[in-house]
């Protein structure tokens, strides 16, 4: 739910560009551009695409790299007018629910680019190497990795920002994949994450704009003993639903609906801030020694994150699970000012 920034973004891109020019893939690696150049000789009786093509093949690097913006102001230009050259739209008997079928073109176009060849063996990685370790959309589960027969196994999928299907030009560029849980991924299916509608990953963080709040579903109040109070009165709601983003987000990835699941932990959260109050922790701060005589706790973060399990900062949400979740959470009991 944190804005996506790699530790170093030029070491980050020039690793993207060597991963998909098989820098680390042996010479078995059939690289995007050389399978866009073969696709291109099929082509040169036909206008648009042999143009197209052509104009993919000089901006390769360009394209790969693309900023969101550029992206998004490149996709509307050319779907407005050679949309149809890549996909094909139809609707249900009303008009509604349209869906999305590509092209010939675009079938080969996206074969070419070889995105389903490379999402475990070169995307992945990288993400891997760039430390994105949960889903950007909900902030509840893992992107995982770890290693498995000698060779790194991943258990998360990626999503297209703007979909492969409708725009298979894009459908490798750097800065239009995310690391996604397999539900968010889904639930976002091939609709357009337009950065005047939703908060682009790249561009700004959701996170910043609601924070998750505790609700009552009776006249029980969550303040007094908490240990009085069912889980069945504690409802998770969220706040600046006015902001259309906020709920546009919300409606997409159910959001309420997904972190209504960790009652336990909201009831678990208020009665550590009863228990070990603020006063008790900073006992425990100054106190609290090894049996060397080192204080055990450096600093009032390290104290926080053990009684949370989770990083204290908004920076470091994307670390860990339900990190956006607890923090929020935690300020209703006296772990935050």
């Amino acid at each position: 739910m944190q804005k996506i920034k790699f530790e170093n973004t030029h070491n980050s891109e020039k690793l993207f560009l060597d991963l998909l020019y098989g820098k680390y893939s042996g010479s078995a690696f059939k690289k995007p551009i050389n399978n866009l150049k073969e696709l291109r000789k099929e082509y040169t009786c036909c206008d648009f695409e042999y143009q197209f093509l052509t104009l993919i093949i000089r901006n390769f690097k360009r394209i790969i790299l693309m900023s969101p913006r550029t992206i998004q102001l490149w996709i509307k230009r050319i779907d407005r007018i050679y949309g149809n050259k890549f996909h094909q739209t139809t609707t249900d008997v009303n008009g509604k629910n349209p869906k999305f079928t590509q092209t010939d073109f675009g079938k080969k176009l996206s074969e070419s680019l070889a995105y389903s060849k490379l999402q475990n063996k070169v995307l992945k990685i990288f993400f891997h190497k760039s430390k994105i370790k949960t889903c950007y959309y909900c902030n509840s589960q893992y992107t995982l990795t770890f290693l498995k027969d000698n060779s790194e196994a991943v258990k998360f999928q990626i999503d297209h920002i703007y979909p492969k299907k409708k725009y298979p030009y894009f459908s490798i560029s750097m800065y239009n994949l995310i690391p996604s849980c397999a539900n968010c991924n889904l639930n976002k299916g091939d609709k357009d994450f337009w950065i005047e509608d939703f908060c682009n990953p790249y561009i700004e963080s959701i996170g910043d704009r609601f924070i998750f709040t505790i609700a009552k579903e009776s006249d029980k109040t969550l303040y007094t003993s908490v240990n009085e109070v069912d889980l069945e009165d504690i409802a998770i709601t969220i706040s600046n639903l006015d902001d259309k983003k906020v709920k546009a987000h919300n409606e997409l990835f159910d959001i309420v609906g997904i972190h209504s699941n960790f009652n336990e932990i909201t009831k678990e959260i208020l009665a550590l801030g009863r228990e070990y109050p603020e006063s008790k922790r900073n006992e425990l701060l100054k106190k609290y020694k090894d049996k060397s005589g080192n204080l055990m706790f450096k600093d009032k973060e390290t104290i926080d994150r053990v009684f949370l399990r989770v990083y204290p900062e908004a920076s470091k949400i994307n670390n860990r699970p339900l990190s956006k979740f607890i923090q929020d959470v935690a300020r209703f009991s006296d772990f935050y000012d």
